[in-house]
């Protein structure tokens, strides 16, 4: 309270800032052992004159300080804790709303992906059934009002009335005839043929083709095909005598077939024995 005092005296005002208040207590000292050097000699207004600015601007400073505690005073430690916390929670909160608005971008986003990966298969799905419609509707378009119930291929008469499969008579007819023609320049011996590659060269359809095949032949395709080659190669066996020494591969490969084990299982398909047994037989009667 002395210290307070002796402030007010020469300053006339006393803050609450510790600092600032053991500054100016510190100042008064040093002025009063100025006074009193300057009293001891004859150049005391030298002395006032320097002490008087640094006295000035301690008092200005003090009023400053004056000033601050008389408008914020009322703010103690716990409320300024408050206003921070508030501040504080205002930052969570914006925080939150962002991290909210991005999930629910993100959902969004998720969304849309899932809606277009549902619309391409969609879209996908239905490309593929409209193709199929429409080739069943290409399978299925002929005359059924035809006149002509019956054609004739040389060698065979075809009744018509008998397939269920509607193509038109003369469609029938040309690839009959065209048949006719692959079979007689033994095109079956080509061991790269295929269903598809003898419709392409038919000028026709593989659908058309293997029905025709199935209805007309009373066979598979590939079974009308290995028919023909083991037919090709027995015949030539009973007449050739040199086929005799051939291997069985050897044999396989001059029919058609890629394999000798294909070869030797068709051929027991449609002669009832391996092609091993069959020459051995024919060497036996030849030399007998």
């Amino acid at each position: 309270m002395k210290q307070q005092a002796i402030v007010v005296n020469y300053f006339g005002l006393y803050g609450q800032n510790s600092e600032i208040n053991r500054f100016l207590l510190t100042a008064v000292s040093i002025k009063s052992k100025l006074q009193f050097t300057c009293e001891k000699t004859t150049k005391n207004h030298i002395g006032e004159s320097l002490l008087e600015p640094l006295l000035s601007s301690l008092k200005r400073l003090s009023y400053l300080n004056h000033i601050w505690n008389a408008n914020y005073k009322t703010l103690n430690d716990g409320q300024i804790k408050a206003c921070e916390k508030q501040e504080l929670i205002a930052e969570r909160d914006h925080l939150i709303a962002t991290i909210d608005s991005i999930k629910q971008q993100c959902r969004l986003v998720g969304f849309v992906t899932i809606s277009l990966i549902f619309g391409l298969l969609y879209i996908g799905w239905s490309y593929k059934k409209r193709s199929e419609k429409q080739k069943t509707s290409l399978l299925n378009r002929g005359d059924a009002k035809s006149k002509s119930t019956v054609i004739s291929v040389p060698g065979k008469t075809v009744d018509l009335r008998e397939s269920t499969y509607e193509i038109r008579a003369d469609i029938i007819s040309t690839i009959l005839l065209q048949l006719e023609k692959f079979e007689r320049e033994q095109g079956f011996l080509d061991p790269l043929l295929t269903l598809s590659s003898l419709a392409i060269k038919l000028e026709t359809n593989t659908a058309y083709l293997s029905h025709i095949v199935n209805k007309h032949q009373g066979k598979k395709f590939a079974t009308y095909i290995n028919e023909l080659r083991i037919d090709f190669i027995y015949e030539r066996m009973l007449k050739e005598q040199n086929l005799l020494k051939f291997s069985i591969e050897g044999l396989a490969q001059e029919c058609g077939f890629k394999t000798a084990q294909n070869f030797s299982d068709a051929f027991y398909q449609f002669k009832g024995e391996r092609p091993s047994v069959f020459i051995r037989k024919l060497q036996q009667k030849r030399s007998s």
